[in-house]
């Protein structure tokens, strides 16, 4: 058996790079040029581990607002950056200690001024770094008028300090030590430009454009189609290579590329057209086998692009990366579970919405319920078997789930698969009161607003569709069934023996939190209001095996048995969404019976927030210091300023952090 002290400092261990802030760590994308934004995201999403990071693309207006200076792990930016951006950015990284990765920027010159006076231009050109040598890799050259052309390195290097001082938002001073990396071999110039604080803040300038993807940017446009063309017809050919020289030319690539494009065409077909059709069509194939070749340079420059980016993630920024370029797990056929009379009611009532072909179509997915045969599972289809949920694919125990259901509605007709895009997605239409879903593995998980849910192996995941009849004490409040779930998210496993001492808290609005600082879930909510009830639906996420992104309530009893001595067994996923769902209902019925101040007063005696001061923003754009106090019957913070006078407040809709951003009423 594994020693627990061991596996208690591997937690923390692997846990150490985390942000304070515990939550799953974010990383900013920014560039005024939305394609490279685009590709910056892309290439992530490609080289950084599955399921470990959020990736966000912010525009100009968020860059100035969102209160993302504390909540990221890294920033990635690319291209010209305002007077005003490169302000907020020299606090990100002296204020906060922030790492920032940043290509082909005049950033640099508001870092680093004494590199100001370069001209710039970018071309192709020969990278040697690492374990690459004369890469080909478009660059962003830095040359100066005095520069000796064959000692650029060196010419470089007399304008470049050993160190630089930026000053923060009060003025202070942050010394940086500055040092280089990687050779551009045409002009003998640094490719990476590093600056390290001693509080470990990181700023990498990369003259190298990584955010380029080279089979998709080398080329212009009508380059990219003459290239897609297999054959050209003999009318048009000598338009086309005319067009390939010139593009080559004009396009900032490299002699090699050029070559490709043209060196063996340009013995036979000269500046006049070609009268003989045998001769054309050789100089066609000859176009053909030339053009294949660049496109396999290209594609081989943009591989080793990617593997770069790695790199410098990995080494520079502690980030983890993938092992190997990983593609989207295959999708799963889902089991439809439930009592056989509750089941074929379901159903019927369904059939007058389903299509044609048995499909019942929502915005994001359809889902076809098959007795027999079942086509294959994809982004856009989820079938489920309406027979044979015992087995649920030997991934899901539906005895064990229902030996622990003790409810009269909540999870008592559901769909259990093991991988499919988000819950959130089958349950985005009318189904039944207390339908559930319960994936392994999203794809696509769904979060507050436009955020990302990473759903890694071991989260447990669920949503749930609640029916709210205009008559309930919810109707008006709906918001309060987000704080509902969670409070029974905490409670139903600080209830189970020997849990009690679980560190469990509830940060408002829908996070669940560990010893007050780790994220460990939370909860979102959405609703379709009809003409006699609300449908709400709610979506749950908790660590239950996973450690990592932050910590998991297994980690915790580990832990907690190694401290007391105890013997608390593993929470399974069937158990506890079972127990969740059992005192999510219980919550329910208080409500439902007057009793929503204990409700609250629950809610008060897990949460976080207790005398905690935060800014509101009021109507006229001025902030105003003020101390929580507690939630209203609706759900929202109820606050107290310095007169004594208490309101409620809500979030400005940002991404990162619902604390920051509060927006008071309009009395004020």
């Amino acid at each position: 058996m594994e020693d627990i002290t061991s596996k208690l400092d591997n937690i923390l261990k692997e846990t150490s790079n985390l942000p304070n802030s515990g939550k799953p760590p974010n990383i900013v994308v920014y560039s005024e040029c939305q394609s490279s934004a685009i590709c910056l995201k892309e290439t992530l999403s490609l080289v950084l581990e599955k399921q470990r990071y959020t990736v966000y693309i912010l525009n100009t207006s968020q860059m100035l607002t969102a209160p993302w200076l504390n909540n990221v792990c890294l920033l990635v930016i690319a291209g010209h950056i305002s007077p005003d951006i490169t302000n907020r950015l020299k606090s990100y990284v002296t204020d906060g200690n922030g790492r920032l990765l940043c290509f082909g920027s005049n950033l640099l010159d508001a870092f680093v001024p004494q590199l100001s006076g370069a001209e710039v231009k970018d071309e192709m050109g020969l990278l040697t770094f690492s374990k690459w040598s004369r890469v080909e890799v478009m660059h962003r050259v830095l040359k100066y008028q005095f520069s000796d052309e064959k000692n650029g390195l060196e010419s470089f290097s007399n304008y470049l300090p050993n160190s630089i001082t930026l000053s923060n938002s009060i003025n202070d001073l942050t010394s940086f030590e500055v040092t280089t990396f990687g050779l551009e071999e045409n002009s003998m110039t640094p490719s990476f430009i590093l600056l390290t604080s001693k509080a470990g803040g990181k700023t990498l300038f990369s003259n190298v454009h990584l955010e380029f993807d080279l089979e998709n940017h080398g080329l212009t446009e009508n380059h990219q189609n003459l290239f897609k063309n297999d054959k050209y017809s003999t009318m048009n050919y000598s338009n086309c290579y005319e067009h390939c020289k010139k593009s080559s030319s004009n396009s900032g690539l490299s002699r090699k590329y050029q070559d490709l494009s043209n060196g063996e065409m340009s013995d036979n077909c000269t500046n006049k057209t070609c009268d003989s059709t045998k001769n054309c069509e050789v100089l066609t194939e000859n176009f053909n086998i030339s053009s294949k070749n660049l496109s396999e340079s290209f594609k081989n420059s943009n591989r080793i692009r990617i593997d770069i980016f790695a790199e410098i993630l990995k080494e520079h920024f502690g980030l983890l990366c993938a092992s190997e370029r990983t593609c989207e797990p295959e999708y799963t056929v889902g089991y439809f579970f439930g009592d056989p009379a509750s089941k074929r009611k379901f159903l019927k009532d369904l059939e007058s919405r389903m299509s044609s072909d048995g499909v019942l179509k929502l915005k994001r997915i359809g889902v076809k319920f098959c007795v027999g045969d079942v086509p294959p599972p994809s982004p856009s289809l989820l079938p489920v078997l309406v027979d044979g949920e015992e087995g649920c694919g030997g991934e899901f125990s539906v005895k064990s789930f229902f030996d622990e259901l003790k409810t009269r509605k909540l999870g008592r007709l559901g769909v259990f698969a093991s991988v499919m895009t988000s819950s959130m997605h089958v349950v985005d239409t009318r189904l039944v009161d207390g339908f559930v879903v319960v994936p392994r593995s999203l794809t696509r998980g769904v979060g507050r607003g436009e955020n990302v849910w990473l759903s890694p192996a071991g989260c447990a995941l669920f949503s749930l569709q609640v029916h709210v009849g205009f008559a309930s004490l919810f109707a008006g409040r709906l918001g309060l069934l987000q704080h509902c779930v969670t409070l029974a998210a905490v409670e139903c496993v600080l209830a189970l023996p020997g849990c009690q001492r679980l560190s469990l808290g509830l940060k408002w609005p829908n996070d669940i939190y560990a010893d007050k600082r780790l994220k460990l879930g939370g909860a979102i909510a959405s609703s379709i209001v009809g003409s006699r009830e609300a449908v709400c639906n709610l979506g749950v996420g908790v660590n239950l095996f996973n450690r990592l992104p932050t910590t998991c309530i297994n980690d915790m009893i580990d832990a907690l048995n190694a401290k007391e001595g105890t013997r608390v067994e593993h929470l399974t996923l069937e158990k506890f969404v079972a127990i969740l769902l059992n005192r999510f209902e219980q919550l329910i019925d208080m409500v439902e019976r007057g009793r929503i101040d204990e409700v609250i007063q629950l809610y008060y005696k897990h949460w976080l927030h207790s005398g905690s001061k935060v800014s509101v923003r009021t109507e006229d754009g001025s902030e105003r210091q003020v101390t929580i106090v507690g939630i209203d019957n609706c759900g929202f913070l109820k606050v107290v300023d310095k007169d004594n006078r208490q309101f409620s407040v809500h979030p400005d809709g940002n991404s990162f952090d619902m604390m920051s951003g509060l927006i008071a009423p309009k009395v004020l």
